[in-house]
């Protein structure tokens, strides 16, 4: 009879890559949706007012928050 070795550090798996997702986070998205709106009423319609800084100030939140958690498996 043959004697079989299994050695731990010989042990091969083969497995299988995961397929990418091309979903986007809606996190991403709200944040891009949220920086173009503000890019276009401050820079095109030239709309004077403080609350519309809002829109990038809550794009940045977005931004920082998909850097600093990741991307998630979910869509949050």
């Amino acid at each position: 009879m043959a004697q079989k070795f299994d050695s731990p550090l010989l042990r091969t798996r083969i497995r299988s890559v995961p397929q990418r997702s091309i979903t986007l986070n809606l996190t991403l998205l709200g944040a891009v949706v949220m920086l173009l709106a503000w890019f276009v009423l401050v820079f095109v319609s030239h709309v004077p007012s403080g609350a519309v800084h809002l829109l990038y100030a809550a794009s940045i939140i977005l931004f920082a928050r998909r850097i600093l958690v990741g991307a998630p498996r979910f869509v949050s």
